[in-house]
């Protein structure tokens, strides 16, 4: 969600060759820019979604396009940003369509609208077990798309097992269930909100957070190939 120029599809449909990648990105521009990355790499088993992904489906809502920087683009944009007419589609309907069977890996990289993403996909999460979110996490993004982002951290400590992505994988420690060993707890949300403020200037800090449900009990394995010999088109 949230696909830009398909960079990390790449990744994972490199890393995954037998998964059917599904790609959500409203930009033209980008999208552009995905088919291209696709067809250089030899991606055939993928959709691409031209749409805002959000709570519910609407034919006829707005994007706005950063006029500076394209990783940067945001359904509700800074004053002077164009917009550009988009449907939405809702993540819950996405994985209706699309999924099949087996595991689901979900990422989603909206540019604080992330809240409106993952509720657009609450039915399905609470009705299966075979998912696992890394979501970005950043306050200051996600207050400028109308979400408190304390509130929206303790729903989802609430609703699901939560951790903090590690910026990279350790040697030899590449178990994602190490990871949730010590989930975090509401009572940590507050202090764990101001300290992903002040992981960069002016409280623009950001991570990544990883969400499973919480009777998951299955072994996840991580591992990604090295990036170098992938080639991606991007202006």
């Amino acid at each position: 969600m949230g696909a830009n120029y398909g960079f990390t599809g790449l990744i994972f449909a490199k890393k995954f060759p037998d998964a059917h990648l599904v790609l959500v990105e409203p930009s033209p521009k980008l999208c552009h820019y995905i088919e291209m990355n696709m067809r250089a790499n030899r991606v055939k088993s993928y959709t691409l979604i031209p749409s805002i992904c959000g709570a519910s489906d609407d034919p006829e809502t707005s994007f706005s396009l950063n006029p500076a920087s394209s990783q940067d683009n945001r359904v509700i944009g800074k004053k002077g940003w164009p917009s550009i007419p988009v449907t939405t589609r809702s993540l819950g309907g996405i994985l209706e369509q699309h999924y099949k069977s087996g595991n689901i890996f979900i990422k989603i990289d909206t540019q604080g609208f992330e809240e409106q993403v993952l509720r657009g996909a609450n039915s399905f999460l609470q009705s299966n077990q075979n998912w696992l979110i890394k979501s970005e996490f950043a306050p200051n993004w996600l207050e400028s798309q109308g979400t408190n982002a304390l509130a929206l951290l303790r729903q989802l400590l609430a609703d699901y097992s939560v951790t903090e992505m590690p910026a990279r994988v350790r040697f030899n420690e590449g178990a994602l269930e190490q990871l949730f060993v010590n989930p975090l707890q509401d009572t940590q949300a507050r202090s764990f909100v101001e300290y992903v403020r002040s992981l960069n200037g002016d409280g623009l800090g950001w991570c990544d957070l990883l969400i499973k449900p919480k009777t998951d009990s299955r072994k996840l394995a991580i591992g990604l190939p090295r990036p170098d010999t992938w080639r991606a088109q991007h202006s």
